[in-house]
């Protein structure tokens, strides 16, 4: 008969404690109560910003986007029960951002963009680190992008296709250490590469009242640098997040009845940090029904 122990709540107050028990004979030992108290604290966040934009066509067809954003948060949390009673951080920074659009036709422009951002260290990072977090770095994120959009005059169809890449650094984590606190730290650094197509068209030629669409993207994420308990994770992938995505779905409508298929397909990901397990993949089939009821056109039934 081994005693375990379950936590109870030990009085009106809130406050819970261990409580030792034996399974077998029921008997408890109060002697080993311990009991942790919960406190009152005050957590704040302001955030002043400001935005300026400038627009221009150097060219007929062509267009360009400047832009300035500064930013200024100050986080701060007061607990009358830790070492340090109020841990302030302000974080600021100037991010620009850059936009480029050229029109072949009035059907066909390509464009291009770059742009910063910015995030501060965020709220759990005081609620439970609050010793550290006026320390940490804020993160920053620098993403640059290409692309073609394709529409077709009465919406016969539409096409877009874009490719990025993203720079993320002292990305803001949250890590158990070996001493068993988990504690939020600048992770390090993240690389993500991708690209998404999407096509939308009209079949109405085929069959009248008939739509398809069709979507993927592909999200390569590496680290660069992420050291967790000495063990530096560099070149996995994060945690969660599939590689590959794809949907393909077809709709047809009536005036008095519609009908569709959904096909959603997503691809496998990394369960660990080491990336030595991964989910499978898989795909989810939707399907849809639906017809006026005579006499009220109001109503419609769905299935």
């Amino acid at each position: 008969g081994e005693a375990d122990s379950y936590s109870i709540t030990t009085d009106g107050s809130g406050g819970f404690g261990s409580l030792p028990i034996n399974f077998r004979t029921g008997e408890q030992t109060l002697t080993g109560l311990t009991e942790t108290q919960t406190r009152d604290g005050e957590f704040g966040s302001t955030t002043l910003a400001g935005y300026a934009q400038v627009i221009a066509r150097p060219a007929p067809r062509l267009t360009a986007t400047g832009a300035l954003r500064y930013d200024r948060t100050t986080r701060s949390i007061e607990d009358p029960l830790r070492t340090r009673t109020e841990v302030e951080g302000t974080f600021d920074r100037l991010s620009p951002q850059l936009g480029l659009s050229y029109g072949f036709t009035d059907a066909v422009y390509a464009f291009a963009n770059y742009g910063e951002g910015f995030n501060p260290p965020w709220g759990i990072a005081f609620s439970f680190e609050r010793e550290g977090a006026d320390e940490l770095e804020p993160e920053v994120a620098r993403s640059g992008e290409v692309g073609v959009k394709v529409q077709a005059p009465g919406g016969r169809f539409f096409v877009q296709a874009s490719a990025y890449r993203m720079a993320r650094r002292d990305l803001v984590q949250s890590v158990r250490g070996e001493d068993g606190v988990t504690r939020q730290v600048n992770a390090g650094a993240l690389d993500v590469t991708g690209a998404e197509v999407e096509v939308e068209a009209s079949l109405a030629a085929l069959l009248p009242g008939l739509r398809v669409r069709g979507s993927y993207a592909f999200t390569d994420t590496e680290w660069q640098e992420f050291v967790v308990r000495g063990t530096d994770f560099a070149g996995t992938s994060v945690v969660g997040t599939p590689e590959h995505l794809a949907s393909f779905g077809a709709t047809w409508r009536r005036p008095t009845a519609a009908a569709g298929v959904t096909v959603d397909y997503v691809g496998s990901w990394a369960i660990d940090r080491a990336n030595t397990v991964e989910t499978d993949p898989y795909a989810v089939v939707s399907l849809f029904a639906e017809t006026a009821i005579p006499g009220v056109p109001e109503l419609r039934l769905r299935g």
